[in-house]
């Protein structure tokens, strides 16, 4: 009975809206008209001259001044290029402009890797700055800047008379140097 309900309602369907529900599909859009150009084509402009103008080197002849001290004056070129005649390449393969200062650097962190009974930890790096800039302040009366890392690293400072060194003690590196009053 469903089967012949279903029937007629096909039949009813055909009879309402044409021969079948599904009807040819629609022809294309006739085609969009291709524009033609409106400028000329290109033809590439060939120049004969150099589009730029050669460098050329320019060498001073002259040589550099030498650099100021603190006062004033002129300062001796040290050893290997250092800026003053006193500073020295140390046994840590840095450079140091002050053996006292250098001392007193080596004392400062061997006191400390004696402390807490053999227990202080080398990695405390804040210690180490803090405990040598004390020193060193104390020591020569001045005021310095105390710069530790666990790695080397480069710095370009000014500094007061000679007072500039750089070392390294097991896994640390410092430099310390006199802060000049600008």
């Amino acid at each position: 009975m469903l089967f012949l309900s279903a029937l007629i309602l096909a039949f009813l369907s055909i009879e309402i809206y044409g021969q079948n529900s599904y009807g040819p599909a629609p022809s294309a859009p006739p085609a969009y008209p291709n524009p033609q150009p409106t400028q000329p084509p290109y033809t590439p402009v060939i120049n004969t001259q150099p589009q730029y103008t050669p460098v050329q080197s320019l060498y001073v002849t002259t040589p550099p001044a030498a650099p100021e001290t603190g006062y004033g004056g002129e300062a001796e070129i040290g050893p290997a290029g250092y800026p003053l005649s006193t500073c020295y390449t140390n046994a840590d393969g840095f450079m140091c402009c002050n053996r006292e200062l250098e001392n007193l650097m080596d004392n400062t962190y061997r006191n400390l890797s004696r402390s807490r009974d053999g227990k202080w930890k080398t990695c405390n790096l804040h210690q180490v700055a803090v405990a040598t800039q004390r020193n060193a302040q104390k020591h020569f009366g001045i005021n310095f800047e105390i710069v530790v890392g666990a790695g080397d690293y480069a710095s370009k400072n000014y500094f007061i008379k000679d007072m500039i060194c750089k070392i390294k003690r097991e896994n640390s590196i410092i430099l310390a140097f006199a802060t000049p009053n600008f």
